[in-house]
């Protein structure tokens, strides 16, 4: 609708009556914005909707370091259960060779 109305030779009266008529629409909006937040704020709504809020603050770092924790945890346990997996079975490779090689050595 602006850009019509630039290329039009009296382009900058109607682009300030575009811009003039939004204006005040979005002054409108923002005035029936702020009466909802107002009419909230009265109710017992928006007292909880506050509440609701300070507590998901922690709530979230809570979560999101316990996500980091869990994480390491099980990089770590990963690690140690496939190194213990691959000592395990190497033991049992060494005794089974050094009691059908030696069997009398001590």
């Amino acid at each position: 609708e602006v850009k019509k109305a630039m290329e039009r030779s009296d382009g900058s009266a109607k682009v300030s009556e575009i811009s003039e008529r939004y204006a005040r629409k979005i002054e409108a909006l923002q005035e029936s914005q702020a009466q909802a937040k107002a009419r909230m704020q009265e109710k017992g709504i928006g007292q909880a909707q506050q509440v609701a809020a300070g507590v998901s603050v922690p709530l979230r770092v809570y979560g999101q370091l316990s996500l980091g924790l869990k994480t390491v945890l099980e990089a770590f346990d990963t690690f140690c259960s496939r190194y213990l997996v691959a000592t395990t079975v190497l033991y049992a490779i060494v005794k089974s060779v050094h009691f059908w090689v030696l069997p009398d050595f001590p």
